[in-house]
């Protein structure tokens, strides 16, 4: 099987959507001699910050010497992003090897693309042979299909409402599929959640027997003189993150949390020096990330309520009083609020350039967007099919102002490579 016929085979299940149930996956695995138990991992859930905490995580195990797997999802460009070993994804080539496995174990039976991405990563895990794998939960956890793994540390990040159809309309639904993740006997760690979240996962802690590590009580993380203090079991300072934005003080302080406790199980051996490297050199593109053009260019994720609220913190610490801003959303399963969303960055944006984004989710249309517009006071606006289109002009016609893409990740993705590209051009 080549690379093109392997991501031919798996968008075909594209078409099988979300679908939370665990019946199928472990049916799989099973077929393919339980791959996801042949290591020990991480587990992280949460609404927000998920990948930028298993970036940091991944980063301080590999510098510490221990061979590592990281999946996380959506990908932004390649599927190949999904699976990560040692820093660097998978080959097209080995995806193509690993997808024609999966397809024989799974036969006839029915699965979502999710589940099937999943055993692709547990299986290339297994013939790596990592020490150790970070698993970035899909949507949710109680019913994901990641929730087959038994992790020596379970991270639930912040809680926030998104896939509300999914995961429930309250806090305290979200958080209890978010926290399911949780194992009985086995640490978690979680940041400081609004009352009702937190509740939820205290109780599910305690029933479980888990011991539970909350930022703010047994750990922290703070701004000094430009750097980053950590105290835990450890104090570390000195520390300067390549992630920017005060919120990943959270993620950060969730992953040195987490890596403490593996190093209580004699996974690592914590290093002040290797741990200062690990999070200067963290890599986690499409969040808070700013190139550096003149004006820059600032390409963020954010794809909820709770994303675009950190996101207006970020630009207001980064000194960006007023922007240009490329936004696109996606609206799956019908409750994404994506014009709040929008409505929440158009006080300080004095050009707006719609588009849907690319990708297989159902993006939000420039007809629908229109109609919901209406009434709205809106900067100057241009409205386009085409995320090239609209990116081309936005680049031409933003003037001085920075630019700010955000929205959906598939958005900032296709941004970003189209970038890249650019820089690459420009300096040959």
């Amino acid at each position: 099987m080549r690379f093109e016929e392997a991501l031919n085979w798996l968008s075909k299940h594209q078409f099988h959507g979300i679908k939370p149930g665990l019946e199928r996956i472990r049916e799989i695995l099973a077929r393919l001699k339980e791959p996801h138990l042949r290591y020990p991992t991480v587990h992280i859930s949460g609404t927000n910050g998920k990948g930028s905490t298993a970036a940091f995580l991944e980063s301080i195990l590999r510098q510490h010497g221990l061979k590592t797997g990281l999946y996380t999802s959506p990908h932004l460009i390649s599927v190949c992003e999904r699976f990560v070993i040692n820093g660097n994804p998978i080959s097209e080539e080995k995806f193509a090897e690993l997808t024609s496995k999966v397809k024989k174990a799974l036969g006839a039976s029915p699965a979502t693309y999710f589940e099937l991405t999943t055993a692709i990563a547990f299986l290339a895990f297994a013939e790596e042979e990592v020490d150790i794998a970070v698993i970035e939960c899909g949507l949710g956890g109680r019913l994901d299909a990641t929730n087959v793994i038994y992790p020596e540390v379970s991270i639930v990040t912040s809680i926030s409402f998104d896939h509300e159809f999914y995961l429930g309309n309250t806090l305290s639904s979200i958080a209890f599929e978010e926290a399911d993740i949780i194992k009985p006997q086995r640490p978690a760690v979680t940041c400081w959640q609004k009352e009702e979240a937190m509740k939820v996962i205290e109780e599910i802690a305690f029933k479980r027997n888990s011991p539970l590590y909350v930022k703010g009580k047994l750990f922290d993380a703070f701004p000094q003189n430009g750097t980053v203090l950590y105290k835990g079991k450890n104090y570390f300072s000195g520390l300067k993150p390549s992630l920017k934005g005060r919120h990943q003080l959270d993620n950060l302080s969730l992953a040195i949390k987490a890596a403490e406790l593996l190093e209580e199980n004699k996974h690592l051996n914590l290093k002040a020096e290797k741990l200062k490297e690990a999070i200067a050199n963290t890599f986690w593109p499409g969040r808070f990330e700013i190139f550096e053009f003149s004006p820059p260019v600032i390409l963020d994720g954010a794809h909820n309520e709770d994303g675009i609220r950190i996101l207006k913190t970020a630009l207001a610490d980064y000194g960006i009083e007023e922007y240009a801003l490329i936004f696109g959303a996606s609206n799956e399963d019908k409750t994404k609020p994506f014009v709040k969303m929008l409505s929440m960055l158009l006080p300080k944006c004095r050009k707006l350039f719609i588009c849907p984004p690319p990708g297989p989710r159902k993006p939000v249309s420039i007809e629908e967007w229109q109609e919901k517009l209406k009434g709205f006071s809106l900067p100057p606006s241009f409205f386009s099919s085409s995320w090239e289109e609209t990116l081309e002009k936005a680049l031409v016609s933003r003037g001085d102002l920075p630019l700010v893409v955000a929205g959906s990740l598939y958005l900032v993705g296709h941004v970003r490579a189209y970038l890249k590209t650019k820089i690459e051009k420009q300096s040959r």
